[in-house]
């Protein structure tokens, strides 16, 4: 899915997320590293706490210094069950 959010230079991808149209970084990791003030490291990941990959704002956004961290996230919160696997 390739959706373009108007004037504000933005799109959707193929995975759900907000991208910026001129350098398609993902605007949750921008996001981010305003709020952290610095840039953020390769391996740190950006969560949506509410699962929802359009909301952007600093509130919903929490970042996982690896994978395995944010994956840990997901196991507790019983997102990779059966009925719920991958519903994020």
């Amino acid at each position: 899915m390739h959706f373009d959010d108007g004037d504000d230079g933005k799109f959707v991808d193929e995975r759900g997320y907000l991208r910026f149209s001129d350098s398609g970084k993902l605007v949750h990791r921008s996001v981010a590293e305003k709020q952290l003030g610095r840039k953020l490291e390769k391996d740190e990941v950006v969560h949506h706490n509410n699962r929802k990959k359009l909301d952007n704002r600093p509130q919903n956004l929490t970042v996982f210094a690896s994978q395995d961290e944010h994956q840990a996230e997901h196991e507790a919160a019983g997102d990779f069950t059966d009925e719920n696997f991958w519903r994020w």
